[in-house]
């Protein structure tokens, strides 16, 4: 629920601040994401991999990626969503330390677990993560704590009184 209402709160304090929206609204067959990231109600591989699914998606995949290009200058043409992000917030007062870690560590924990077969990359990201010796429940609870820091940092990136540090 706290993180729910953190990034829904974001969103709109994000393109009040800034005059467009970081994240695109979930749609169609994702609508229920959001509404699905929670604690998991079981110790099993299968709710934690899609909770991670969903946390991913909704963070990561629907990032306003056409609207952050058009604030940033690159020369590389195949730049994607955290690529991006990166470039964006590397103009933002205060610099944030934890968003863009966390995203990409968020992004290879789906590629290298629930995306796909789990192996030793996917217990490096564990670890990398601090989570490789923890239950399911506390793994994702370290998830969603680390999702919030990662929305606290975007918040005082709006609350700079600068009108448009980006």
């Amino acid at each position: 629920m706290i993180f729910k209402n953190k990034f829904e709160k974001l969103k709109i304090d994000w393109n009040r601040k800034f005059e467009f929206s970081l994240y695109k609204e979930l749609t169609g067959e994702d609508s229920h994401c959001l509404k699905a990231i929670r604690l998991p109600l079981f110790e099993n591989n299968a709710e934690f991999d899609n909770l991670v699914l969903n946390l991913t998606k909704t963070l990561i995949d629907y990032l306003n990626e056409g609207e952050i290009g058009k604030r940033i200058k690159t020369d590389e043409k195949n730049l994607q969503g955290i690529g991006k992000l990166e470039i964006l917030l590397g103009k933002a007062n205060p610099q944030p330390k934890h968003v863009i870690p966390f995203l990409r560590q968020l992004q290879r924990l789906r590629s290298k677990g629930a995306a796909h077969q789990k192996g030793s990359d996917y217990k490096k990201v564990l670890k990398e993560m601090e989570i490789d010796d923890k239950t399911f429940y506390k793994a994702y609870e370290s998830i969603l704590n680390k999702s919030i820091i990662m929305i606290d940092e975007l918040n005082e990136i709006i609350k700079n009184p600068a009108p448009n540090n980006l």
